[in-house]
């Protein structure tokens, strides 16, 4: 993915510029192709050292962010797209101007996740997430909305004076209440014995998260 030689307006390499700058988020140029039909991949060459882009899709949810060092070489890419037949958040380095093979997997707890979420918007990448993958992303301590028979609820990790949980919400409007609570140790990641403790607490009609695991619908990590 990308599109090599080609640069932005400024700078003085005599190549004609294909993008222009149509916004900018937290400092960040969003880049837009000038001509309507052509490829949003984002350009590997800059005459501007130590500048980054980004790019968005026509629905505004996130398509590519590429960063580059103080001798204007491409650093590292992160892409939304499919990548082996599957479509992920992966980043691709690169090392003397070429791109380092394969790709890695970003999660919501890895570093550039973190560091760049502000241009992650409107990406949802955890919808349909399975059951391991969630164990993944309690363990780190996000926050996960889902839906069961229409009903919304929340597991998420709470702190008070007396320790630290992991909780279940039914967030039925105008009646949100907690429907499950498992106290879990103060440091490190959660383990997975904690996650199983609250995801067998039978709080769904006598039925515990994991009997209706099928039935169970993620909406959003946070």
């Amino acid at each position: 993915m990308g599109s090599r030689g080609s640069f932005l307006e400024s700078g003085s390499l005599s190549v004609p510029a294909k993008w222009h700058t149509i916004d900018y988020v937290d400092g960040v140029k969003v880049l837009a192709p000038k001509k309507p039909k052509a490829s949003i991949c984002l350009p590997e060459k800059t005459n501007i050292p130590g500048t980054a882009y980004v790019t968005y899709r026509k629905d505004g949810t996130f398509n590519q962010y590429i960063t580059f060092d103080s001798n204007g070489l491409p650093e590292y890419r992160i892409d939304y797209g499919t990548h082996n037949g599957e479509k992920t958040l992966h980043v691709h380095y690169f090392q003397c101007d070429n791109v380092v093979l394969p790709p890695i997997i970003i999660k919501p707890w890895h570093p550039l996740y973190e560091k760049h979420k502000h241009l992650l918007k409107e990406l949802n990448i955890v919808k349909g997430v399975k059951l391991n993958e969630l164990y993944e992303y309690i363990s780190h301590y996000h926050d996960a909305e889902f839906e069961y028979n229409g009903t919304p609820y929340v597991l998420q990790v709470e702190v008070d004076e007396n320790g630290k949980y992991l909780v279940i919400w039914d967030c039925t409007p105008n009646y949100t209440k907690c429907v499950a609570k498992h106290e879990i140790t103060l440091a490190g990641d959660i383990s997975k014995e904690d996650i199983n403790a609250i995801l067998t607490i039978a709080c769904f009609d006598g039925k515990s998260f994991l009997d209706i695991e099928k039935n169970i619908t993620i909406t959003v990590i946070y």
